[in-house]
């Protein structure tokens, strides 16, 4: 009888040592892939921030170069241009996506929410996993993370559904059309969860087509699209379609009132993109994100 509870008591001591050896191992192993994902992901936003930091510096070199020849040649007649709108770039300019700072605000949300619908609609609506019903409860969820967004804190208000349409959408795939529908983008080419540094939603003159046709429907779109296209027909330079080129579209629009409101109050129509001060970098297997400062410091001559 001694022999068994003795033999039962080493098992039992045996389990629980086991049993602690193995989450200390598990622990370890998050760990060290956290602090992986990490390092790399600093690795390649120091990297992005040095080749940004080191082009200024040749754009800054080169303009400061005198040219023998300032006249520039004349596009060859015979040589047809095709234009190609900045509009369906993929991945998008970044300064053209959509912040999600209004839903942090109960006045603005309701005339948001449906906006980031479509939008949500338009980049996934034709995956199989996609689910419709699903994204009043999302977009509830990420209301209710506090400012600054936290992910962390998003995931653990999410139940295993949401959280998988979710996780999906966030990561993407490598390649992607939104025009053809083929693959889908991850969801941060499109959202900004970035920190608010203005109180626009968008900067409009470099919004992609998903985001036009989400805030206002294809029809609008493409006469933006359509007013850009003959703007660059006349001399080949970019332009872009302007406030008061865009406000007679909607006035005619059965939804006017809700689109020049959503124009006066979510929409930036400067024209500049301004330089960014900072680069990101993001590790793909842990999908772990870091920001690194542009040394903005460069001098003709000097790195």
């Amino acid at each position: 009888m001694n022999i068994l509870i003795t033999t039962l008591s080493l098992l039992l001591v045996l389990a629980i040592s086991s049993n602690l050896f193995w989450k200390e191992a598990l622990s370890s192993s998050y760990a060290l892939n956290a602090s992986k994902g990490f390092f790399e992901a600093s690795r390649l936003a120091q990297n992005k921030a040095e080749q940004k930091r080191f082009s200024r510096w040749k754009e800054l070199n080169s303009s400061s170069t005198p040219s023998l020849n300032t006249k520039k040649p004349k596009p060859s007649s015979s040589r047809k241009r095709i234009y190609v709108s900045h509009r369906n770039k993929t991945p998008p300019i970044e300064q053209g996506r959509l912040h999600i700072a209004p839903l942090w605000e109960k006045e603005r949300r309701p005339l948001f929410q449906p906006v980031l619908e479509r939008l949500f609609t338009n980049l996934y609506g034709h995956a199989p996993w996609f689910d419709k019903k699903k994204l009043p409860l999302l977009i509830e969820a990420i209301a209710r993370v506090e400012e600054p967004f936290d992910e962390t804190q998003l995931i653990e208000k999410l139940d295993k559904e949401i959280y998988a349409l979710w996780h999906r959408m966030l990561r993407g795939t490598q390649v992607y059309d939104t025009e053809k529908k083929i693959g889908y983008p991850p969801l941060k080419d499109y959202l900004d969860f970035s920190p608010i540094s203005s109180k626009h939603a968008c900067h409009f003159p470099f919004a992609p087509v998903p985001i036009l046709e989400a805030i206002f429907g294809p029809e609008i779109t493409k006469s933006i699209l359509k007013i850009e296209k003959s703007k660059w027909e006349e001399n080949y330079r970019r332009r872009y379609c302007l406030k008061k080129e865009l406000m007679p579209f909607l006035r005619i629009d059965k939804q006017s009132a809700q689109l020049v409101d959503f124009v006066e109050t979510f929409l930036y129509f400067g024209q500049s993109i301004g330089r960014r001060s900072f680069e990101r970098g993001e590790d793909q297997k842990s999908r772990i994100s870091h920001r690194c400062k542009i040394r903005d410091d460069v001098k003709e001559g000097k790195l």
